[in-house]
């Protein structure tokens, strides 16, 4: 549904959830899906890069089909 300039998309939980881990601190995450458990599998860090890298990386994983979470793990684990 469009409305102005804006769309309304609708999400499954699954996407949604990555949306969030890519958009929202994990305070924010945990207040709209529950607490996290730990995974010692997992490590969590935060990063800083330009709006520019930002976007990028965006369309190159939604060229993919992939969340951008999933393209820099590939890309990480492909160095």
């Amino acid at each position: 549904m469009e409305v102005g300039s804006q769309a309304i998309i609708l999400l499954s939980e699954k996407e949604a959830r990555e949306w969030a881990e890519e958009h929202l601190n994990g305070d924010e995450y945990e207040e709209i899906f529950g607490v996290v458990e730990e995974d010692e599998s997992q490590a969590t860090i935060t990063i800083s890069i330009s709006a520019n890298a930002m976007d990028c990386g965006q369309r190159a994983a939604a060229k993919r089909g992939i969340s951008l979470l999933a393209l820099i793990e590939t890309l990480l684990q492909s160095a």
